[in-house]
Order: structure tokens, then sequence, then C-alpha cells
């Protein structure tokens, strides 16, 4: 009764996650939270994209290739 696999039953964490989330939805600055995490995570994804680009021709010579602008 109650165990981990029986159907309907909500694992802790997820229960946890769950309040969390209510708590910040209920917050009255939650559109600005919003707003803050999605610039962040945009930051973020751009952030890797941006050193590959800077380091391409580093890689190249390294590789004693060269660089040509496009593959076609």
């Amino acid at each position: 009764m109650g165990g981990p696999d029986e159907p309907g039953c909500i694992p802790t964490a997820v229960r946890g996650l769950t309040g969390a989330r209510d708590r910040i939805r209920r917050r009255p600055d939650y559109r600005r939270l919003v707003l803050i995490t999605a610039l962040f995570g945009t930051a973020a994804g751009s952030y890797p994209v941006t050193v590959l680009s800077a380091s391409l021709p580093r890689i190249a010579r390294d590789l004693g290739r060269p660089m040509t602008p496009s593959l076609g």
C-alpha cells in the first residue's frame, strides 16, 4: 500500500517541486522572475556558440586545415 510503483503514487521530489512552483507563481514579482530566467537561459544557450565560433580558426590551424568560407 502506497509503494513507489503503485499507480497514482506521486514521488516526494515531484510533490516538493509542485509546492515550490505554486509558491513561486503566487509571488508578486512572478512575471519578472520568468523574464529573468528566460534571459539567463538565452544567454547561457548562446555562450557556447560564441566561444566555438571564435575558436574555430584556431582549431582549424591546429588540425592543419585551412579555413574555407563555405562548404559548398
